[in-house]
């Protein structure tokens, strides 16, 4: 998932998270330095996979080491987010801490939809391009205090 905009060529790509089940995105790695405490921003285009069922999001963002195996810092979390059915644009707010960054750390952004949802087929969100949900400045994206 970007942090910025996709080339403006390359099409949307969608992922259904199994209720119960994640997905994690990284960044490439860092440089040493810190991040400021604040509000991360993620908007994303999401949906149950079923119609009149909801799907309870829980997003989080961490510092992890290089190869993404040690949770060196949690950011920031928000949970029990509702997806209901019909594709929009989510603006979801996480409350960010203050992190400190080793030099090769990442990112890593988790999205996991919960077990307590309605929708046993659990929520689909389209990330990484253009096409029918996501157009110039209505990305899927993940945006730094």
């Amino acid at each position: 998932m970007n942090t910025t905009r996709p080339p403006s060529s390359q099409p949307e790509t969608t992922y259904t998270i199994a209720r119960g089940g994640s997905i994690c995105f990284y960044t490439p790695p860092l440089s040493a330095g810190s991040i400021e405490s604040g509000t991360w921003t993620l908007y994303l285009w999401a949906s149950t996979v079923s119609s009149v069922k909801i799907s309870k999001l829980t997003v989080s963002i961490h510092v992890v080491s290089s190869d993404g195996t040690i949770e060196k810092a949690l950011i920031g979390s928000v949970t029990d987010i509702t997806i209901d059915y019909g594709y929009s644009e989510r603006i979801i707010q996480i409350s960010g801490n203050k992190a400190i960054i080793e030099s090769t750390d990442r990112i890593r952004l988790t999205l996991y939809a919960q077990t307590g949802a309605t929708d046993p087929k659990g929520m689909s969100f389209y990330y990484d391009g253009y096409g029918t949900y996501e157009t110039l400045y209505h990305e899927t994206r993940l945006q730094l205090p």
